[in-house]
């Protein structure tokens, strides 16, 4: 897969029509923001998660309408971040599950580093080949759990685009039909989410604002590359 060509083709639909997506993401950053504060404000983080989670199944798929309407050159406007909330409860059901993968990888990670922590603080109370043991043990872990949900959420990245294409699909189909379609181009995804990494590293000395050039930049050929695949 020519991740040049994929950019390209992005830039090119991106033309005109960075408007929509813009300001799409500036009101879900805003959105996000103001569910973290509220949590803040009353001293429930739970309760802002919730809305949080609400807020993003509400408008996800609004998101990614706009989003590959302009990689497939079809006219967008930012009313269109507004109308696809009959997917409600798909879109709710899809952010659910990663939600709760994101909270599963951060405890079992949690336990795996402090495990490692206390295997090296008492290591000079067991036996040196036990504690040695222990130790390898807990770095594999740490870096093992890691490796394990990266591969997982890139297995499951494609299921919002397939979602929007298949309105009457279960969300567990979804997944699959996402696990399914990406086999075999795992390292394109890969690689096409690194040749970013740069621009991403970049935006952090503009304060952000790069971003707002860059994340419509990437969201779009992310679109483009579910459509390759797709075929």
């Amino acid at each position: 897969m020519n991740r040049q060509d994929l950019k390209r083709r992005s830039s090119n639909s991106l033309r005109g029509h960075y408007l929509p997506l813009v300001l799409s993401f500036v009101v879900v950053i805003l959105l996000g923001l103001s569910c973290f504060f509220i949590g803040k404000i009353i001293n429930d983080q739970p309760l802002s998660w919730i809305l949080g989670l609400i807020l993003l199944g509400l408008l996800s798929m609004g998101f990614v309408q706009i989003i590959l309407k302009t990689a497939r050159n079809e006219k967008t406007s930012f009313k269109d971040f507004f109308t696809r909330t009959d997917l409600l409860f798909k879109a709710l059901g899809l952010s659910l599950i990663y939600y709760i993968i994101g909270i599963t990888f951060y405890l079992l990670e949690f336990i795996a580093v402090n495990s490692l922590s206390v295997f090296m603080d008492y290591q000079t109370d067991l036996n040196f080949l036990l504690s040695s043991f222990m130790i390898v043990i807990g770095i594999a872990l740490s870096l093992a759990i890691p490796l394990f949900f990266i591969i997982l959420l890139i297995c499951i990245s494609q299921s919002y685009f397939i979602l929007y294409d298949n309105n009457d699909i279960h969300i567990i189909d979804a997944l699959k039909k996402s696990t399914n379609m990406i086999d075999g181009y795992k390292n394109d995804y890969i690689l096409l989410v690194f040749s970013f990494t740069g621009w991403i590293i970049l935006g952090a000395f503009t304060f952000g604002i790069l971003y707002l050039w860059l994340f419509p930049y990437m969201s779009v050929t992310l679109a483009n590359f579910y459509d390759e695949i797709k075929k």
